[in-house]
């Protein structure tokens, strides 16, 4: 056989695989070019991620079906040859077709680059990780059950008595004075009510750029209710939720945010393990196929590691393909689903908060939802310390759905930033502050919440609308002035100030019912918080965590007989400041309560 008919047997039996992934490029280009432009004709499926395959192996594909290409071209660069030699000026032709088989290729490699309303502190919006542990006899870490995160889910009397009309934010003032449930000491409160000048009727969320950055790493298949890191003694709950994986509680409640969103925002989806993915680039829902796009959604399997970093970052880079995502026009926010147990990249608590700090200079703010009972509230409580941050852990999907519903157009509104409350006395100091996620930042004179986000309200009361002071007596002179600042969104600042009196006729008074439910809450949150860090120390946290990093095993509830004793106190008292205040919502406390002292020794 001849040279030339080797030759052309070769390529006779290479030809059919060549034009398989010939025209696989070619289908992967089509459908790059509509996700680019087909949106503006028809809605389109842009999803760009596959469960069957890392990033790395996405690249390997991506230069596999580049390869088919080029099989493609040799065996157009052999006929376009043949007839070249045999018919002349076809020199023209060839470059032709080399310059075409060069743009497919590299087109079907993607670029992945530019793919009367009251008002609420940031950080925490809830407490159900914490409810979530002791339901299952866990001891939570205290970081989980925060002041603001429980007066989130109360609504509380202000104290307002007439708001001026050109402040955004108004702040209240209400007194109390009583006793400790548990020591009997008399402590002295002052309650900052948190209101604004919006009527809740009118109020309208701008158009937003949302980004989605979901953690699918392998402890997002463990257990809702489980421990990951507690896989030699995993335990049946009675919860039928305890059937579903924190992933599929994850998706689902994704699924259930969406509908949330308007044909005018746009959507980017980022998913992470042990690297980053692009999930969807960031379009609006209007050139979407949302329908689609949910499906893809609902079927993503958890794989490989925790690189928090690697997602916060393209959940940012997201961003820097678009042109508009001026704060004035737009609401542009990450919100990011984890159980908060990074262990590739940085892991350390500095680097991610150094993240979201960049992003919020930007404009670009933060919400983290925690998905399953080992959420580390530790780690994302601190990350949701800078501005326009805050976070709520998933108790369910179905809850969530509920919470969204009334709620959604608050969580990524924020309205009021870098407020200081400023303490003018010769007779008071601040000695704590419950309800602001900065409140380590006090001194005797200064109280700092980096952010408010507006809240809803309900019979003249605003949800989670109130800051509570722990003030300690220098002198009988109960004059104060109280100096605020602030700036709203588009960096313009105000301050005003107030002169009140403090001074309380008795040993058991309080202005108003809102100030007498948030030093209830606080009692409770306090002796809780005693009794968690006497059963895992400082110290003792801080070994676990040399060992464990951010994965946190569980530890089983422990109740002394002197604990108990507190807590039935506790009880006693929580009790008749229900009735007190008329409250029913407040029961769920009362179980709380309740469940512990049946881990109590008997």
């Amino acid at each position: 056989m001849s040279e030339t008919a080797n030759y052309s047997s070769v390529f006779q039996h290479k030809r059919n695989l060549a034009v398989i992934f010939g025209f696989s490029a070619l289908f992967y280009t089509f459908k790059m070019l509509m996700i680019k432009f087909g949106g503006y004709f028809a809605r389109v499926d842009d999803w760009c991620f596959s469960n069957s395959y890392s990033l790395e192996n996405w690249f390997v594909y991506q230069y596999f079906l580049l390869a088919g290409a080029l099989y493609l071209a040799l065996l157009v660069i052999y006929k376009v040859g043949k007839f070249f030699f045999t018919h002349g000026g076809g020199l023209f032709k060839l470059m032709l077709v080399i310059a075409i088989i060069g743009f497919m290729a590299a087109a079907a490699i993607p670029n992945f680059r530019k793919a009367r309303m009251g008002m609420s502190a940031g950080g925490a919006k809830n407490i159900d990780a914490f409810r979530l542990n002791i339901k299952h006899n866990m001891l939570p870490d205290s970081s989980a059950i925060t002041f603001e995160g429980l007066f989130y889910d109360y609504y509380f009397d202000t104290g307002l008595g007439e708001n001026n009309p050109e402040w955004l934010f108004t702040p209240s003032y209400s007194v109390a004075r009583a006793a400790n449930p548990i020591t009997g000491e008399i402590e002295n409160f002052m309650s900052v009510g948190l209101n604004s000048n919006l009527d809740e009727s009118k109020f309208a969320r701008k158009r937003l750029n949302l980004v989605i950055v979901l953690d699918i790493s392998g402890s997002m298949g463990s257990r809702f209710y489980n421990y990951y890191y507690d896989s030699s003694k995993e335990k049946e709950m009675e919860d039928e939720d305890a059937l579903s994986d924190k992933m599929r509680v994850a998706t689902r409640s994704i699924v259930k945010l969406l509908d949330h969103l308007k044909e005018d925002d746009r959507l980017g989806i980022v998913l992470f393990s042990h690297n980053a993915y692009l999930g969807k680039p960031l379009r609006e829902l209007g050139h979407t196929d949302m329908a689609a796009i949910k499906n893809h959604i609902l079927a993503i399997r958890p794989q490989g590691g925790t690189d928090m970093e690697a997602g916060l970052l393209m959940g940012e880079e997201l961003f820097a393909a678009i042109d508009d995502f001026d704060s004035e026009k737009f609401e542009n926010r990450i919100i990011f689903l984890t159980d908060a147990m990074p262990n590739h990249g940085m892991t350390g608590e500095a680097p991610l908060l150094n993240i979201a700090r960049g992003m919020a200079e930007k404009r670009i703010f933060t919400t983290f939802l925690g998905i399953g009972i080992d959420f580390n509230t530790q780690l994302v409580e601190a990350i949701t310390k800078v501005k326009g941050a805050n976070y709520y852990a998933i108790n369910s999907a179905w809850e969530f759905k509920k919470r969204m519903d009334t709620e959604f157009k608050y969580m990524v509104t924020p309205l009021v930033f870098d407020l200081e409350l400023r303490l003018k006395s010769s007779g008071y100091k601040i000695d704590k502050v419950m309800g602001s996620p900065e409140a380590n930042e006090a001194t005797g004179e200064l109280m700092k919440v980096r952010t408010l986000f507006p809240s809803p309200s309900e019979d003249g009361k605003a949800k989670g609308g109130i800051i509570l002071l722990k003030m300690s007596e220098l002198t009988a002179d109960p004059e104060m002035v109280l100096e605020v600042q602030y700036e709203d969104r588009a960096g313009r600042k105000f301050a005003h100030e107030q002169k009140i009196a403090y001074a309380p006729p008795a040993a058991d008074y309080y202005a108003n019912n809102g100030i007498r439910k948030a030093v209830a809450l606080s009692n409770y949150i306090r002796l809780f918080h005693k009794w968690i860090n006497e059963n895992n120390p400082p110290d003792e946290k801080e070994e676990t965590q040399a060992r464990y990093g951010w994965e946190r095993p569980s530890m089983a509830l422990k109740v002394s007989s002197t604990e108990a004793e507190e807590f039935l106190k506790m009880k006693t008292y929580l009790t008749g400041e229900i009735t007190e205040l008329e409250d029913a919502s407040m029961n769920r406390e009362l179980e709380v309560l309740e469940r512990i002292l049946q881990s109590a020794p008997k």
